[in-house]
């Protein structure tokens, strides 16, 4: 199996990534209670690392610098143009503050890493685009990075049991044609529906069940603090 990081965002799918939103009703109160969880375990430190998995255009990375205080926050994306629109949003705003945009892929910039060195690893709808070999690799790499007591914060598509996860899967196809057909994004569509018809892929699709108990086994405590359809927030404390 192939376990490098593809660019399943390239092309249109990055140039229209705004679209994205259009289709996900709950998507604010999503990323919003990500970047919650973040700052809340972050409140009892003066100073501490984090570092997001697949930054995307920096929606994500712009809510959890809102109030990171003091905190470095490193962010790392595999698609050069979506680290050149997350690096032009954020320097508008955040001008002097301890931010890093880089491009790098997300399995060798963790074994760069240090063991037990960084307090915080979150992403968002990145875990879901990784081949399971690939995943595999970098969860490890994530846990082994966490200090004891450190978080993995994971905002992404979790498959459910299977008749819970083929109607929240019909649901979301029909809000794509809802959201995009009466704007004729056709192409944007045609690509969106194919994208997420290939993270259903035995190869691909991350179920929360197998999610869980990968993390438990390579030393952490687990939950889900969110769901909502097919999205759902897996928070690991490393043990």
């Amino acid at each position: 199996m192939n376990t490098a990081a593809e660019r399943r965002f390239a092309g249109r799918l990055t140039d229209e990534y705004r679209l994205v939103a259009l289709a996900y009703p709950h998507i604010e109160e999503f990323q919003e209670k990500v970047a919650s969880i973040v700052h809340a375990h972050l409140q009892s430190k003066t100073e501490g690392s984090v570092i997001e998995i697949g930054c995307g255009d920096g929606i994500t990375t712009d809510l959890l610098l809102h109030n990171l205080g003091q905190h470095q926050l490193v962010s790392i994306d595999n698609e050069p143009r979506m680290v050149e629109l997350a690096r032009t949003g954020l320097s508008l705003v955040y001008a002097g503050r301890k931010i890093l945009v880089e491009r790098a892929d997300a399995l060798s910039y963790l074994k760069a890493l240090p063991s037990s060195s960084v307090d915080v690893i979150v992403s968002v709808w990145t875990f879901h685009n990784f081949l399971t070999e690939y995943r595999s690799n970098v969860l490890a790499e994530v846990v082994r990075a966490l200090r004891p007591g450190g978080i993995f914060v994971n905002g992404d598509k979790y498959a459910q049991e299977p008749p819970q996860h083929a109607a929240a899967l019909n649901q979301q196809l029909k809000r794509f044609f809802d959201a995009y057909v009466p704007l004729g994004k056709f192409d944007f569509l045609r690509e969106f529906v194919l994208h997420n018809v290939a993270d259903e892929s035995p190869e691909r699709i991350m179920t929360e069940v197998q999610g869980k108990q990968e993390l438990d086994s390579l030393g952490c405590e687990c939950e889900v603090a969110y769901r909502n359809g097919m999205e759902a927030i897996v928070v690991a404390i490393k043990k």
